[in-house]
């Protein structure tokens, strides 16, 4: 039982999340393509308060403590599915030149409330789902790829062939189509959305941002979803809610509580949606505009001036209407709720 929901955590993230529910990490973008941010333009001169610049330095090395959680909800019908995976490590950031390893240690993690053994490979797993950093990291704040990407992608196809061969015969794909599908879903793009969109989530779409509180910033993006290579536009909005205390107890307001939402173009998503099942081999039905509804929402507590993260949780909905030539009724919503919590020595 466990070797399956494994499987199905990595099919989740690197397939259905990556193709269908908004692919690219939305506001942090691919691995290849950096973070499309607020241009000038768009922020009109504001009165006081002053706008904040939010800067990405983490001085020359950094030590923290990580703990993270991400849950899913699946209904369908009148059926409901719940997962719960977890992961606590040790993270170490170190400065090398023009950029920074992100290594993590001492490594835990659960699958809906029991241990995954090692034999599971979660030092595998954790980088994959995006709940483990495990990255190389520009200077800047942009992400340039995770570690140890060979060893990452030899696990995923190693994982997709297994979990497939598990399948009732009436589900399993022939040996071709599940090879064809592996080398889809273990590709250096896809491999990296999820690592992708939590680094974005945590420091990406925000190091060089300039935000003033109470004045939302607007913005729109381009990005490229793996596997189809399509295009998708993004349409996004970024505030600073207000100062905070970065911990509770602590007298100086020095953090600053940010806000992100973002929903990708509902006909491109349909589209994609479409090409995506014709690649695989199935019907390619006409779908509506309206087909499926994407959603991201983003807040984060973080200090301004190094963006080191003090909390974060993002959360992606996604409604589905029948497939069949766009009946308007529901089929299933699905949503994702990740949480990471991070404690200073």
């Amino acid at each position: 039982m466990l070797g399956w929901k494994v499987g199905r955590e990595l099919r989740l993230v690197s397939l259905v999340a990556c193709a269908l529910l908004g692919a690219c990490a939305l506001l942090a973008g691919c691995a290849t393509q950096s973070p499309n941010k607020p241009s000038a333009q768009s922020q009109k001169a504001a009165p006081a308060p002053a706008p904040t610049l939010l800067r990405f330095d983490w001085g020359n090395e950094l030590d923290t403590d990580v703990f993270a959680i991400r849950e899913e909800f699946t209904f369908k019908g009148d059926r409901e599915k719940v997962s719960r995976l977890e992961a606590q490590f040790h993270l170490h950031a170190q400065r090398q030149g023009d950029k920074y390893l992100l290594v993590f240690s001492d490594l835990n993690m659960k699958l809906d409330g029991r241990p995954i053994p090692a034999n599971a490979e979660p030092a595998m797993l954790g980088p994959i789902t995006g709940l483990v950093l495990s990255y190389e990291i520009a200077a800047n704040g942009d992400f340039l790829s995770l570690l140890n990407l060979e060893r990452l992608k030899s696990f995923s196809e190693r994982s997709y062939l297994e979990q497939n061969a598990k399948l009732p015969p009436d589900q399993r794909l022939s040996r071709q189509e599940a090879e064809e599908a592996m080398q889809a879903t273990s590709s250096r793009e896809a491999l990296q959305v999820a690592g992708s969109r939590t680094w974005g989530a945590l420091v990406g779409m925000w190091a060089g941002v300039r935000l003033t509180e109470g004045q939302p910033v607007t913005s729109e993006s381009t990005v490229t979803i793996p596997v189809i290579d399509a295009p998708l536009t993004v349409h996004s909005q970024f505030e600073l809610v207000r100062w905070e205390e970065c911990a509770s107890g602590e007298r100086a307001k020095a953090c600053v509580r940010l806000r992100a939402t973002s929903q990708p173009d509902s006909t491109q998503v349909a589209e994609a949606a479409r090409k995506l099942k014709e690649r695989r081999g199935g019907r390619a039905e006409p779908l509506t505009a309206n087909a499926m509804q994407v959603e991201d929402r983003y807040e984060l507590l973080t200090e301004p001036g190094t963006l080191r993260p003090r909390w974060v949780e993002w959360v992606r909905g996604a409604d589905i209407e029948g497939s069949e030539y766009g009946t308007g009724l529901l089929e299933s919503r699905q949503s994702t709720r990740t949480r990471m919590i991070f404690v200073y020595k």
